[in-house]
């Protein structure tokens, strides 16, 4: 018996030690995203990791704008990881033979006119796919200050809109586009889309918290314990509403990191869940597969090695889903928004690396540092023209030394930053493709904002004032 205890002490030494020296992907995980909250600005996020039979990790970190810690529970804006669920809904019909994906979408929708004979050749395969024709140029979506409160009324705001290329020819990420399937959905199945998508996805799966809105001031009621995300000014999270924003099938969910990893094993396990299958293998395989003019399958983006992932990104809200080639799923949801100095793909990339035995980095320098020196920049810029402008005779000195044609090299340089402020809104676009007004520029990034319009204000009154200085002389 002593000798059977002592055997049993033994094993259990050595596999206690064994473990300390390779420690589990769940407490690997859970120490890289420990590492990446404290170098973040981020208040809180949640994360579940999970295989086709299993969840490896379902867990909250930081805290929400109540104060209270996040957990696996939280409630967070998924954004546009909604696309995914609308997709889904419009396959369900289509393997139940109620909608043909190569029809044109007017087949189900009478209503939808465009501006343009070309619209009549959108079918629901280029809507799923990003490829309709439509694009942020050609209807600025994200700019309107005002939003529609319906799916009808979205679709009618279309009928002044002409195409920007052929359907089928390009890639264009449009929000409008899975607008337009929601419809298509509402259309085909005689239910309201939320309605649809609560009887035939969240119910079925047990996402009992889980919810599709119209409009983002809606994501409040939604559920109790909902609570407002944030932007970021000098590094420091603020707690704002979202901007008003009409987001029914392309980015109108509101779920959890729980009920999320649900979602992700029915990718996982081909459509099936419980006994019961959502949708056929066949049918979903579409959705995980780009085409030859699109990298986007139906609300995924499909990588080369056959890992799908799509991110969402709000004002105050942002999240991150994968499904890798090695068989994991991964969805992170922040309550921090859209802001040039948070990387939040990083967070599921470096998931992603541990799940392949691969070393995940974290970022040496933390994430507040950005802002911080870019700020201390704009104040420095500040105080130099604040100096030039106050400087009026010792420019005189030299204005009379130097040649005319340097004097007025010297002026158009204090217009650069006027020309390149009224321009970003246009660099923006080329950059991004996406339109947007001076309300949503401003909540990226408000402090920068705020800096950068004081030193335009500076250089334009320096520019004015010795312009001014010169008529009189002349």
């Amino acid at each position: 018996m002593r000798k059977t205890t002592l055997l049993a002490c033994l094993i259990f030494s050595i596999s206690t030690a064994l473990l300390g020296q390779n420690p589990s992907q769940a407490t690997k995980i859970d120490q890289f995203l420990q590492a990446m909250a404290a170098k973040s600005n981020i208040p809180g996020f949640a994360i579940a990791v999970v295989t086709k039979d299993s969840v490896i990790l379902s867990k909250g970190y930081g805290i929400g704008s109540d104060n209270r810690p996040i957990t696996s529970q939280t409630p967070f804006a998924i954004a546009s990881l909604s696309k995914a669920f609308t997709a889904m809904s419009v396959m369900q019909l289509a393997a139940a033979h109620k909608i043909d994906i190569s029809s044109p979408v007017k087949r189900y929708i009478p209503s939808f006119e465009l501006d343009d004979p070309r619209g009549q050749k959108i079918t629901v395969d280029h809507l799923l796919h990003q490829t309709s024709g439509l694009n942020d140029k050609v209807f600025p979506e994200l700019a309107f200050h005002h939003q529609p409160t319906s799916l009808n009324e979205a679709i009618s705001r279309l009928k002044n809109v002409k195409l920007g290329v052929n359907p089928g020819t390009k890639f264009r990420y449009h929000n409008p586009n899975y607008q337009i399937l929601a419809q298509t959905v509402e259309s085909v199945s005689q239910q309201a889309f939320p309605h649809y998508l609560e009887q035939q996805i969240f119910k079925p799966l047990g996402m009992n918290n889980t919810k599709s809105v119209s409009l983002t001031k809606s994501f409040s009621s939604s559920s109790a314990r909902f609570q407002n995300g944030h932007i970021f000014a000098l590094g420091k999270p603020i707690s704002i509403q979202e901007p008003d924003w009409f987001v029914e099938g392309a980015a109108g969910m509101v779920s959890n990191a729980e009920d999320m990893s649900k979602w992700l094993r029915l990718q996982l396990n081909h459509g099936q869940w419980n006994g019961a299958s959502l949708l056929d293998s066949v049918h979903l395989k579409m959705m995980q597969t780009s085409t030859k003019t699109s990298p986007y399958g139906m609300g995924w983006f499909v990588a080369p090695n056959g890992t799908i992932s799509h991110s969402g990104i709000l004002w105050t809200y942002s999240a991150e889903q994968m499904i890798s080639a090695n068989g994991y799923g991964i969805v992170i949801l922040f309550n921090g928004g859209i802001n040039l100095f948070e990387d939040y793909h990083a967070f599921i990339q470096g998931v992603a690396d541990i799940l392949d035995n691969k070393t995940a980095d974290v970022p040496i320098v933390p994430s507040w540092l950005y802002p911080l020196c870019a700020f201390l920049i704009g104040i420095l810029s500040i105080g130099l023209a604040t100096r030039r402008l106050f400087r009026q005779n010792h420019w005189y000195k030299n204005y009379v030394r130097r040649p005319a044609w340097l004097t007025i090299l010297f002026l158009f340089t204090r217009t650069l930053p006027l020309i390149l402020f009224l321009c970003s809104p246009y660099l923006l676009t080329a950059i991004s493709g996406r339109v947007l007004n001076w309300k949503r520029i401003f909540l990226m990034g408000p402090d920068i904002t705020v800096v950068l319009t004081i030193i335009v204000l500076l250089n334009t009154l320096v520019v004015v004032r010795r312009l001014y200085f010169l008529a009189k002389l002349r």
